[in-house]
């Protein structure tokens, strides 16, 4: 799996673990996303983009309108 995939993959994992209500797990996993991101920004510009991304759906999860998400 290339490191843009694992970015995704955690991305992704973090996004469920905030809707199944285990934000701890979740903000550990966007975590290890913007670690991962901020490693390869200087080798790959889509890492820049992959941040940026992870940034947004942190900054989501922290919003006040968050708290009313529900797990599928």
């Amino acid at each position: 799996m290339s490191l843009i995939d694992k970015v995704s993959y955690k991305r992704s994992k973090a996004i469920i673990a905030y809707l199944n209500r285990d934000a701890v797990k979740a903000y550990s996993l966007l975590d290890e996303a913007s670690r991962t991101c901020r490693q390869g920004s200087s080798q790959y510009g889509y890492f820049h983009a992959e941040l940026k991304l992870t940034e947004i759906i942190r900054n989501r999860m922290d919003s006040q309108n968050a708290q009313d998400c529900k797990a599928i």
